[in-house]
């Protein structure tokens, strides 16, 4: 079966919420969010994102190893995992 997504840039945290409910209720399967420097971390958009909708998968695309530790992006990712 063939499974289709959507990526989102660009948008603050807030929006990622109600983005993540649109692209579920339309027929999304999967939700990409990459960091964007200056407007919204990834960690708090995937939170976002995965809050409300059932069968969305939330992915991060982009996590800037520049800025990024393995050892603390694993730690946050674990932490919402549990959440």
């Amino acid at each position: 079966m063939t499974r289709i997504g959507i990526k989102i840039d660009g948008r603050p945290s807030e929006d990622l919420l109600g983005l993540a409910v649109l692209a579920e209720s339309v027929g999304f399967d999967e939700l990409w969010v990459c960091e964007d420097f200056g407007l919204a971390g990834g960690i708090a958009q995937v939170s976002a994102a995965l809050a409300r909708p059932e069968s969305l998968e939330v992915g991060l695309g982009i996590a800037p190893a520049a800025v990024r530790n393995a050892m603390y992006l694993a730690m946050e990712f674990a932490s919402v995992s549990r959440m």
